[in-house]
């Protein structure tokens, strides 16, 4: 065990620490290894054929799937990544497996409670909205719908701390209504559960300079033409206000709405509160 008592305020050190740190060394290092392997795996491919056409690679898979631990965690984030990015021809049965994998890795409280799992799920859900939205995918839409459910009920109800975690589903919801604007997929919905497009503008006022700053930008992409769907522009901007603060003490919110820039930091915000306060 090492104390740091160079100020009497330094970070104690004990062999749990140590035990976390290189279990996350491990994990970063099994990470890179996979990146490497499975973007190999999935441009080969596409390299030697003549057209093109993208692979279902079976075996990896197989091997994805059978993985344990942090070992599939290491895995699936370069897996999701050459599937966003159209390397990987996934199919509906295969998002089924790996949904069913992610259910059995949620339900375990060791990895129920890591940040990273909840990432993965949420990238992997953006990385196969093409695979899902697909008329026959009812089941996995059905997996997809109970999972939207769990996170924003949680976000709501301000159980997740994880900044990154909230950040990401939004980023999701964005790329959800910007490929079905018109929310079809939550028509014959089992759950009872807000839209993305009724969700989103309310994470606007987040309490994370970060995911405020990323919500200004997506909210606004609800009013473009081709998100407005069949709503009135009037309507959505409303919405879009009524997420938004209006009291004066919360004068950070407030103004970051008049200048993102001047948030970044803390003394930042001290110094430009006259300023602010004045101009508004």
């Amino acid at each position: 065990m090492e104390v740091d008592e160079a100020d009497g305020f330094g970070p104690i050190r004990t062999s749990q620490t140590a035990q976390t740190e290189k279990k996350l060394e491990v994990n970063t290092t099994l990470r890179h290894i996979a990146r490497i392997c499975i973007g190999f795996l999935s441009l080969i491919p596409i390299l030697q054929s003549a057209n093109g056409e993208t692979t279902r690679d079976k075996e990896l898979l197989e091997i994805v799937l059978d993985a344990e631990g942090d070992t599939f965690l290491s895995m699936i984030p370069s897996y999701s990544d050459n599937i966003r990015r159209g390397r990987f021809n996934l199919g509906v049965n295969a998002t089924d497996s790996l949904l069913l994998r992610f259910s059995e890795h949620m339900g375990d409280p060791s990895f129920a409670k890591r940040e990273q799992t909840h990432l993965e799920v949420i990238r992997f859900l953006d990385s196969t909205i093409g695979v899902w939205l697909q008329p026959s995918a009812a089941d996995v839409l059905n997996k997809v719908q109970f999972l939207f459910k769990f996170y924003s009920d949680m976000i709501v109800r301000k159980k997740v701390r994880s900044w990154r975690i909230r950040y990401a589903f939004s980023c999701f919801m964005s790329n959800y209504l910007n490929k079905d604007p018109w929310q079809k997929a939550w028509n014959t919905a089992e759950v009872n559960c807000s839209l993305p497009s009724e969700l989103l503008p309310q994470l606007g006022a987040d309490e994370d300079i970060r995911v405020r700053f990323k919500l200004a930008i997506l909210s606004a992409k609800l009013l473009s033409p081709s998100n407005l769907a069949d709503k009135d522009a009037s309507t959505v901007y409303l919405e879009l206000k009524a997420g938004l603060s209006t009291d004066l003490s919360q004068f950070v919110p407030i103004r970051f709405r008049l200048c993102p820039d001047s948030d970044r930091t803390t003394d930042m915000n001290r110094s430009s509160l006259d300023c602010c306060t004045w101009a508004m």
